[in-house]
Parts: C-alpha cells; structure tokens; sequence
C-alpha cells in the first residue's frame, strides 16, 4: 500500500492491557503513537519523527535522529511499530522498567566513549538538540543534582537511580 494512502491499522486494547498496564495508560500511549504516525501507516519512520520533534520545538542533526531511531526500531526495519513504541513508553512510564534499557539510553548520551556524563558531554548532547536552550547554569544543575559522589560525573548508576525516582 502507498505511503499516502491512510489504511486502518486493527488496534487491540485487550492484548496491551494483558501486560499489566491500565486501560487508560495504554490508551495514552496510543494516542502519543498517533501524533507520530502521520500518515497512519502504523509505523513511525525516520521522517515523522524529525516533523515531530520539529513540532515539539527540538531540531536534531541527522546522527542524533539515526541514533533515536536506531534505539527505538528494536527489528531494524527502518521504521518503528506500535509495539516498539508501546515498549518504549511503557518502560519509561516506569512499568517494567528495566536496566538494560535504561543503559542503551545511557550510552546515546555517552557515545559508549566513557562510563559517565560530565558537563562537556551535557553540552555536546545540548549542542546535538539545538533547540534545548539550556543555560550553562542549568546543566551544572542537572549534573549536581543527578551525581552521587560530587565528582561532576554522573555514573550509569545515577542515570538508573534518577530515570527511575530511586534517588537515596
């Protein structure tokens, strides 16, 4: 079927709620997924994701965007379902949140070059969103805040502690 033409993808409610996850939240999710798919092909490629981040104000280079998609198209067929994004939200809706994830997360931000996010790395990733308009006061915040050892590093360990509300 041609990418223009809408098609009516069958949405089974019952088979998400079955994971443990709330009628409503699941609903939530399908309306987030549809502000995505544009052309309700029931799949979000590369291009509606750029016009939605577009939308939302964030500007991201084109290996940012690659790497997004990448993290996201877990079968690698250039384009991310339902049940991908589903997964995604889920997990960061903190239901079965789980560390694997949260450190594929981690190494996007760190290039898998180090073991940690220093102010330098915060500015690069804040150079890569363009349209963060983060302050320099406002990301030494965020790495004091989120380090655990007041060591301006901010660990995969404290990644996990803050992205799941485990703080100390």
């Amino acid at each position: 079927m041609s990418k223009n033409k809408a098609k009516t993808i069958a949405f089974d409610l019952k088979s998400y709620e079955d994971r443990g996850i709330s009628t409503e939240d699941v609903k939530q999710i399908k309306e987030a997924f549809d502000l995505f798919d544009s052309d309700r092909s029931g799949e979000v490629d590369t291009k509606e994701l750029k016009e939605a981040l577009t939308n939302i104000g964030l500007t991201t280079e084109s290996s940012t965007l690659r790497n997004i998609m990448d993290s996201l198209d877990k079968d690698r067929s250039g384009s991310v379902s339902f049940d991908e994004f589903f997964d995604l939200l889920a997990t960061r809706a903190n239901i079965g949140e789980s560390e694997a994830d949260l450190q594929k997360v981690f190494d996007l931000f760190t290039g898998s070059k180090s073991d940690y996010i220093d102010l330098e790395t915060l500015r690069q990733i804040a150079r890569e969103l363009s349209d963060l308009n983060m302050t320099e006061s406002e990301m030494k915040e965020m790495i004091k805040r989120a380090d655990s050892n007041n060591d301006g590093k901010v660990t995969f360990k404290d990644f996990f502690n803050i992205m799941t509300k485990k703080l100390n």
